[in-house]
């Protein structure tokens, strides 16, 4: 089943650079999506989607896979609102993601991302934290993303 809100659609625009990862391309008329449905739910399963600091409200969760012209990307996401700051979420997911088996990648990005990488099930899998600070609270969101090829992919 899945669920979406809001506050997912308002965070899309900062984890859907992440969606251009690899040159995929299929027959004419097949999408590089076909078939991702079981690493979808795969990737829904990863444990530290569903870890949130203290005081922060689950919001939405969705997985699929999006295909933008053959670049395609297979993900899970959560989204959370939080009565923190967005230095507090990064803070907790730094530690969280790590002692999940995630490497975290330099500061944040251009986009104001955190990014850790690692290993699932032979693929190179990326996991992105990003927020947005409005006032007393903090909207975020955790994707856990990888190409359905395998091909191998950076923060």
């Amino acid at each position: 089943m899945i669920i979406r809100t809001r506050l997912t659609a308002a965070l899309l625009p900062f984890a859907l650079p992440v969606a251009g990862f690899t040159g995929c391309t299929g027959p004419s008329g097949a999408s590089a999506c076909d078939g991702t449905a079981e690493r979808a739910e795969q990737l829904r399963a990863e444990p530290v989607l569903d870890v949130f600091p203290r005081g922060a409200e689950p919001a939405g969760r969705d997985a699929g896979c999006t295909d933008d012209g053959g670049e395609a990307s297979v993900y899970a996401d959560r989204s959370y609102t939080f009565s923190g700051s967005r230095g507090e979420v990064y803070d907790f997911y730094r530690s969280a993601a790590a002692a999940k088996g995630w490497t975290p990648s330099e500061p944040p990005d251009s986009w104001g991302r955190l990014c850790f990488a690692r290993e699932d099930q032979g693929d190179r899998v990326l996991l992105l934290v990003f927020a947005t600070d409005r006032g007393p609270t903090s909207d975020y969101g955790i994707v856990a993303s990888g190409p359905p090829d395998g091909a191998d992919t950076r923060c």
